[in-house]
């Protein structure tokens, strides 16, 4: 247990280290007079925030099952960065990398807080992690029929005997549908003048993340972790139900169904943790 601790302390400061090297480039460029960046000095530091990135902080969200997709853009941000470092650079160029970077940060921000109150509870079959009863607790006082279908998807998650996962899958879904019908029921969404979409039936799930956030005042790029999240609830949920559980001969390298669903459950929990206002201390 001491060793785990251990290394959710190093993993965190790998996660602040790289705002505080960002932060301190950003004050660096700002107080830099000429229009370009010519100082070898100020280059090494704008490659030292590349490498901690790189190094450090990307194989800790790694650890956290974030997803290549989901890391892209920061990964090109950090890319521009050391490419501007690798010459004479203009100072207008290395402020708006900066500034995409740290979008990309705060967008990833909530995510991993909500992966980090999972840690390996479910899976190991112990009880419920502290995010994990907030959730339960806060769905048994809205909704307690999604409440029990959420304790069930993790009873059955923690279950390494099952053969197919198809049912646990549409076990979270369903929860995240439920929410998104209580908090933007459609006659709310129609009042507030949101349009179905084109070969849409009905509103989209992610239209109704939007609507919620939106009403409760997030700006944009606070909106898009939870909108993604909710997309990728979907395609997850279907890659489970075409899945053939008998891999046979299939390489390795394919995510088992197990690992595809708790994948989803992590999702699920990011996409409630932010409907249901679950918000946990920020670490020091």
């Amino acid at each position: 247990m001491a060793g785990n601790s251990a290394g959710t302390r190093s993993d965190s400061s790998d996660w602040s280290a790289l705002h505080s090297q960002l932060d301190a480039f950003r004050k660096e460029i700002s107080a830099h007079k000429a229009a370009t960046v010519g100082k070898q000095a100020t280059r090494e530091q704008a490659r030292a925030v590349v490498q901690q990135y790189f190094r450090l902080t990307r194989p800790h969200l790694s650890r956290l099952a974030f997803a290549d997709a989901e890391l892209a853009p920061l990964d090109e941000q950090m890319q521009e960065l050391l490419r501007l470092a690798n010459g004479v650079s203009a100072k207008p160029a290395y402020i708006k990398a900066m500034r995409a970077a740290r979008r990309s940060l705060d967008q990833i921000e909530l995510s991993r807080e909500m992966r980090l109150g999972l840690g390996s509870s479910t899976a190991s079959g112990d009880q419920p992690s502290a995010v994990e009863r907030a959730i339960i607790g806060t769905l048994g006082a809205l909704l307690p029929g999604a409440a029990l279908g959420y304790q069930q998807a993790l009873r059955d998650i923690a279950d390494n005997t099952r053969l197919s996962y198809r049912g646990v899958a549409a076990e979270l879904r369903e929860v995240v549908r439920e929410v998104l019908d209580r908090l933007a029921p459609d006659a709310d969404m129609q009042a507030a003048g949101v349009a179905i979409e084109k070969n849409q039936s009905g509103y989209t799930q992610k239209q109704k993340v939007r609507h919620i956030l939106r009403s409760r005042g997030l700006t944009e790029n606070a909106r898009k972790v939870p909108e993604e999240s909710v997309r990728l609830v979907e395609e997850l949920t279907a890659s489970l139900a075409r899945s053939v559980y008998v891999r046979g001969s299939i390489s390795t390298h394919v995510a088992s169904p197990a690992e595809e669903v708790r994948q989803l459950k992590l999702y699920v929990d990011g996409v409630l943790g932010e409907l249901l206002e679950i918000h946990r201390e920020r670490e020091t």
